[in-house]
């Protein structure tokens, strides 16, 4: 029996180096598109009027690029001899990589969206309650997109997730009574939001700090001080 006709892991070794060989061609192949995208696809959308094109094309990029060699990978894998219970796993491994895959995408696209057409719409209100608002709906998305994305991710692999789900809420209420300065900081957060203290753009002092409003969040005020430096004040102060 020749080298190339022993069996290494239920496979010989020329199975195994067509499997490396399919997983190179999905690197360069997935090198390719990226190439492409960047510079003919993006030239193209940019002749266009709408900014919408762009924004998908620009956050898609990274993420078909790793869809095929996530694609590769997994044919790679049906080249060989695998046992059923091997099988099922890398099968699972793939598709819960490419429901993560998408929910990266997703979240990049959503706050792109975001950034291009509901912040200029918060700026020309007179309000400053939106621009308030506008870093928590920004985030809040992201947090939403990859909550379902791991969820689905989990659930795909064979994951009980009502019983993770109910774990979680158990282990929640647990790290919420732990964590009483950020709880504390939430509800203050909710009470600057409601009581509106100060501004975005407003100069205040505290804690020893002087300088304008940046940033109002949920759980902390971001605070330029007159020096250029930026302070993070926590909002149960």
């Amino acid at each position: 029996m020749g080298f190339f006709d022993t069996i290494y892991y239920g496979n010989t070794p020329t199975a195994w180096a067509m499997a490396l060989i399919i997983i190179l061609g999905a690197f360069i192949v997935g090198k390719i598109v990226y190439i492409i995208i960047g510079r003919i696809v993006k030239k193209i959308t940019a002749k266009t009027k709408s900014n919408f094109d762009d924004i998908l094309v620009d956050q898609i990029e990274e993420p078909i690029m790793l869809a095929i060699i996530l694609g590769g990978m997994w044919y790679a894998t049906t080249t060989l001899v695998l046992s059923p219970g091997g099988a099922s796993f890398f099968s699972k491994v793939f598709w819960g990589l490419f429901i993560v895959n998408i929910g990266w995408f997703t979240a990049r696209f959503v706050d792109s969206l975001i950034i291009e057409y509901l912040k200029p719409l918060t700026e020309k209100t007179k309000s400053d309650f939106d621009d308030q608002l506008f870093p928590i709906v920004k985030k809040g998305s992201k947090i939403i997109i990859w909550t379902l994305a791991i969820i689905l991710a989990l659930d795909n692999a064979g994951f009980n997730i009502t019983a993770i789900v109910a774990g979680l809420g158990i282990g929640g209420l647990a790290l919420a009574m732990a964590a009483k300065d950020l709880v504390s900081n939430i509800f203050g957060g909710i009470m600057v939001f409601l009581d509106k203290p100060f501004k975005i753009k407003e100069r205040i002092r505290i804690e020893g700090f002087d300088g304008t409003v940046s940033e109002i969040g949920l759980r902390s005020t971001k605070i330029k001080t007159l020096a250029g430096t930026q302070v993070i004040i926590p909002n149960s102060k």
